[in-house]
């Protein structure tokens, strides 16, 4: 997904989480954001631009149980 935001705006993250196929709840403490390069902040499902010169961020959402499993791998 992609998604446009211009410095001190904020926008919601489209995120979602399926089980077996199936949208489930998800809950701001379940996901650790992780962001590249650093281009602003995440507040819950809120990312807010900083008023630096990037022009492109890449957004991860990892599952918390998941996460530290995800930092060994990578």
């Amino acid at each position: 997904t992609t998604l446009s935001a211009v410095y001190g705006q904020t926008i919601q993250l489209p995120v979602k989480a399926l089980y077996q196929g199936k949208e489930v709840t998800v809950r701001t403490e379940d996901i650790v954001f992780t962001m590249a390069p650093e281009a602003g902040t995440i507040s819950g499902f809120e990312f807010t631009a900083n008023e630096s010169s990037v022009k492109n961020v890449k957004i991860t959402a990892t599952l918390a149980s998941n996460a530290e499993n995800v930092r060994k791998i990578q």
